[in-house]
């Protein structure tokens, strides 16, 4: 009995399957490898990643997406996931421990105290080995095993989830960036046009053709055309140091040198009408969340069945091999022993413990059944509210196009009035005003699209 026994504690140390005759088998391919962390004396010569002379948007994202702190967080909870999975594989494994006992017992005789009566002392010593197989536990392991499966399908699902956002907000933070470099392209072109005007005002004036209060209009205008750069700037290099926290940066700080991809045109997918039905589908079935939610509802069914399964009895196979020996620890073959036993153990009572706990797991389990159903009616948000923001924003450029169409026109025509004396000075300002508020808000439409965009395939999970 014992030789089988030991057959298999050997084949179980060296490959084994569930008993229940379902072998147990999870080898996930790897998600991300981080980059190599190192202490900050290491890092202090570095300069980080190697950014072009002009950063495009794809370009922005794929250094994020390599190099991002928060990204290297939910690769690092993968890992864990899958060192949990590990260890519930562990369950179907005998378990194998080294004993070793030394107890030195003294024993007195029965006239203590009596002079020159001496206690006598008995050496007892013990080495062996121990061997457990856990054969039945109410299919707690193959519940703990499925739990924590699912935990690592869980952890992956959380880690795309942040690529997902982390994306987006790299996107959001690069064309916000590009909004604020038209905003400084802009302000320029109005300060260059304020400066055109004042310098042909001043020769007229010191030609006595034009009045001291005309002069000093187009100098309050470059002033205040001067004082809108100077926050457009300002704007712009706050962007780039967000842009340069998502891309982690050394020091937060983006390269003066490095220039941002200006806008293209808009292509014909971007102009084009999204279907917002075909995209909430979409959303349904990729967004990584929401994945998250249904395998967090798996996982607390199996986290059920654990909790459940100690209801039933355990069944175990112990077996001992070892030697004993009396007054020193010179063994002989005599002092040899071994034994096998089956052991069931079944807890009758608990208390209420194994009740309140089936309850915790029920809630649980319920919780996470509620938490599916809001994720879900928040993709489904998220994808039409996106949708109607892309709307928005291609009618609100067609019409900002237009716009910028008819107030250069007028503005030109203003001034062409107002150098052969049949436009006042007030009307010259507004047109001039008019022109630069529309071209501004064209850039801002034109960003927006961008943007909506950018949150239309961040709803769907593409």
């Amino acid at each position: 009995m014992m030789r089988v026994f030991w057959v298999f504690v050997i084949a179980g140390l060296f490959g084994c399957s569930s008993p229940y005759g379902q072998p147990v088998s999870y080898s996930p391919g790897p998600l991300w490898t981080p980059p190599a962390r190192t202490s900050e004396s290491d890092t202090a010569g570095e300069s980080g990643p190697v950014l072009p002379d002009v950063l495009d948007v794809e370009t922005a994202v794929e250094i994020a997406l390599s190099k991002n702190p928060g990204l290297e967080s939910a690769f690092m909870r993968v890992e864990a996931a899958r060192a949990r999975l590990t260890a519930s594989k562990s369950s179907y494994l005998p378990g194998l421990d080294g004993q070793v006992g030394y107890s030195n017992t003294f024993e007195v005789p029965q006239q203590r105290g009596v002079p020159g009566i001496n206690q006598e002392t008995e050496l007892h010593n013990t080495i062996g080995l121990r061997a457990t197989w856990l054969l039945f536990d109410g299919l707690s392991r193959e519940y703990r095993l499925k739990a924590a499966s699912l935990g690592v399908d869980e952890s992956r699902a959380m880690h795309d989830d942040v690529r997902r956002l982390l994306k987006q907000a790299v996107e959001g933070a690069f064309f916000d960036a590009l909004g604020a470099a038209e905003g400084v392209r802009i302000a320029e072109a109005d300060l260059a046009f304020q400066k055109e005007l004042l310098e042909e005002t001043t020769k007229r004036y010191n030609a006595g053709a034009r009045s001291l209060s005309e002069r000093l209009n187009f100098e309050v205008r470059v002033q205040t055309a001067l004082t809108s750069l100077v926050q457009a700037r300002s704007l712009l290099q706050t962007l780039r140091v967000i842009l340069a926290e998502l891309l982690d940066l050394k020091d937060g700080e983006f390269p003066a040198s490095v220039n941002l991809a200006a806008l293209n045109e808009e292509s014909t997918v971007e102009l084009s009408a999204p279907d917002a039905n075909t995209l909430v589908k979409e959303g349904l079935k990729h967004r990584p969340d929401l994945g998250a939610s249904r395998t967090a509802v798996a996982r607390t069914e199996a986290e059920v069945g654990v909790v459940d399964s100690s209801w039933w009895p355990n069944l175990t196979l112990v077996g001992e091999i070892g030697r004993m020996r009396f007054g020193n620890a010179h063994y002989r073959s005599e002092d040899t022993g071994s034994s096998v036993s089956l052991d069931a153990t079944w807890n009758l009572f608990s208390g209420g413990a194994s009740l309140a706990g089936h309850r915790e797991a029920l809630a649980d389990q319920r919780a996470a059944e509620a938490a599916l159903a809001e994720t879900r009616n928040r993709v489904i948000s998220e994808v039409r509210q996106a949708v109607e923001a892309v709307v928005t924003a291609q009618q609100q450029m067609a019409a900002q196009r237009e716009k910028l169409r008819l107030t250069r026109q007028t503005r030109d025509l203003v001034r062409k009035e107002y150098d052969a004396g049949h436009a006042t000075l007030v009307r010259l300002n507004e047109a001039q005003r008019d022109y630069v508020v529309s071209e501004a808000e064209l850039a801002s439409e034109r960003v927006n699209l961008r943007i909506a965009w950018s949150r239309v395939r961040a709803a769907t999970g593409r």
